[in-house]
């Protein structure tokens, strides 16, 4: 563990102080406590609300103000109510949690498997994604999640140990490439989330019709090792439920900088799809467009990047 400081600890300390009085909740009250809270500071200290509505903004230009600032604030209600479910998720049963999940097409993962040539699983951060990995571990899928470790060590520890409050392996974006082939070799579903700005180090595909820096590492990954690609979508309902939802990306066949790029932008088509259907449950407080596309790197150059995957 990194040396921790007392601003570390600060930090830590206000953490525990406003979660610990969820995680003994009744699970029906913890959501409606997450979302009360997500409307105090969308109204009263709007921590990045600016970012939130200039990204829906420019990804649903033909919705009015109105539209978009009440969009704004669900998006910070759905988030409070995603806090609070991971606070506590280390409470539910994996009884419990099969209970709240539906699933459909399910059957795309488990025939991804059994190839027996590993998994690439690709997600954005919508929905619930810390429950969803949560949920794949307790179904006993081989997985492991890739995750980018917190600059407090403290907080890193408090949140790694929700995650793998079920059977959900993590490795550290900081691995080295062959850690993430190895998981693949022996046939492990490795989950990863490439939707957040890449920097120039990103390739850019359309997302929501605009040119967007996206991190390439998972579809190299998936088109060097052979690996089928199953996307995922874990849905929130309006009752505190959850539909998962998977599909499956068929690989190009083109040379591998046209097939990175039809991977990634076949991956952004789905996401904006389906965050088309639930804008609220995206996280806008990212700033996705930040990146401009003065023009791609020269010989669009397939080392992996794993930017963005989950932190």
């Amino acid at each position: 563990m990194k040396k921790t400081t007392f601003h570390h600890k600060l930090e830590y300390w206000g953490l525990l102080l406003v979660v610990i009085p969820w995680y003994y909740l009744p699970r029906s009250l913890s959501m409606a406590m997450g979302s009360a809270l997500g409307w105090f500071i969308a109204h009263v200290v709007p921590i990045r609300r600016e970012v939130v509505e200039e990204n829906l903004h420019r990804a649903f230009p033909e919705k009015s103000n109105k539209e978009i600032k009440k969009l704004a604030v669900q998006t910070y209600c759905h988030f409070g109510k995603i806090l609070s479910e991971f606070v506590r998720q280390d409470r539910l049963t994996p009884e419990k949690l099969n209970s709240l999940v539906t699933t459909e097409n399910r059957e795309l993962l488990d025939q991804a498997l059994a190839k027996n040539n590993g998994v690439v699983m690709l997600l954005g951060h919508f929905g619930n994604w810390e429950l969803f990995g949560r949920w794949l571990g307790d179904q006993d899928y081989p997985m492991v999640a890739l995750h980018r470790p917190q600059n407090n060590p403290l907080v890193d520890e408090y949140i790694n140990s929700k995650r793998l409050s079920g059977r959900l392996r993590l490795i550290s974006i900081f691995e080295s490439t062959g850690a993430f082939i190895e998981e693949l070799e022996q046939g492990n579903l490795l989950m990863m989330l490439a939707d957040q700005d890449a920097r120039k180090r990103g390739m850019f595909v359309n997302f929501f019709d605009i040119p967007s820096s996206t991190p390439r590492g998972a579809a190299v990954f998936a088109y060097r090792q052979k690996a089928p690609i199953i996307l995922a979508f874990p849905v929130m309902k309006p009752d505190n439920t959850y539909h998962f939802i998977f599909e499956e990306l068929n690989p190009s066949e083109m040379g591998s900088s046209q097939a990175i790029r039809h991977i990634l932008q076949q991956y952004m088509y789905r996401l904006q799809f389906h965050v088309s259907q639930h804008p609220e449950q995206y996280f806008w407080f990212h700033r996705r467009w930040k990146t401009q596309p003065v023009r791609q790197l020269a010989s669009d150059s397939v080392a992996p990047n794993l930017a963005g995957a989950p932190g």
